[in-house]
């Protein structure tokens, strides 16, 4: 936390945060009634009724003042520490009135002179700038006598491509899957070995494509990488420019 209020505001990271909340509001994929109706009646808790369609979801305002000001209220006099577990039972020697909940409270053994002490060895800091928020979103025109199948736009002896575009719904967004085929004969998950290899694999890969798969989540791209017993799969679902 220390580290955290250390650093300077970043405008360019809010501009990227702003960017990115306008396209998932305006782009936003449709909500089933009774979970539209769940969200709205909640925000109106907090929110004016004119501003619960955008509330929470549109920030235009780069206020430096207003962010350092809660960034500052991170001190050890509203600190709480919680630590829940059967184990503790014998200690709780208060009961909460509504459920009858046993619990025990202590004042925390922990100075600023402590904190200022300690020495952070991991490294906290703004992420690189995020190269997946889009920013055309014209949609392509359609083409004349599309087909409502794919069609396979290129062959050879390494891959087939199949095409499909979209001319119902009309957003500027791709789907887009990708298999590498593997021969049963390598990967046949009937043995265990193999199976756990391959587990490790797909979590070894995923952990080293980490901080972009972040990156691109955050831009509203959605990406997976899996392996199953004859094929390594990619997911890929965004908009068209990214």
């Amino acid at each position: 936390i220390k580290i955290i209020q250390s650093k300077k505001i970043s405008e360019e990271y809010f501009n990227d945060l702003n960017k990115i909340t306008q396209i998932k509001f305006d782009y936003k994929n449709k909500l089933s009634p009774e979970v539209a109706t769940t969200h709205y009646a909640s925000l109106l808790m907090d929110y004016k009724p004119e501003d619960i369609l955008f509330a929470g979801n549109i920030f235009k305002e780069f206020n430096e003042p207003l962010i350092r000001k809660y960034l500052d209220l991170f001190t050890l006099d509203n600190l709480n520490i919680y630590f829940l577990s059967i184990s503790f039972e014998t200690e709780c020697e208060l009961t909460e009135k509504w459920y009858g909940t046993k619990y025990h409270k202590e004042s925390i053994d922990i100075t600023e002179k402590e904190i200022d002490s300690y020495t952070c060895e991991h490294y906290l800091d703004y992420v690189p700038k995020n190269k997946f928020i889009p920013k055309n979103f014209e949609i392509l025109p359609t083409p004349e006598n599309i087909g409502k199948y794919p069609e396979k736009i290129i062959e050879n002896k390494n891959c087939e491509v199949w095409f499909l575009q979209d001319n119902i719904f009309k957003k500027p967004k791709a789907y887009l899957v990708a298999q590498f085929l593997i021969p049963n004969n390598l990967c046949n998950f009937s043995e265990i070995k193999n199976r756990v290899i391959s587990i490790l694999l797909e979590k070894i890969i995923n952990q080293e494509l980490g901080e972009w798969v972040y990156m691109a989540k955050e831009a509203n791209v959605i990406f997976s990488f899996s392996i199953t017993n004859n094929k390594c799969q990619i997911i890929y679902c965004g908009f068209n420019n990214r």
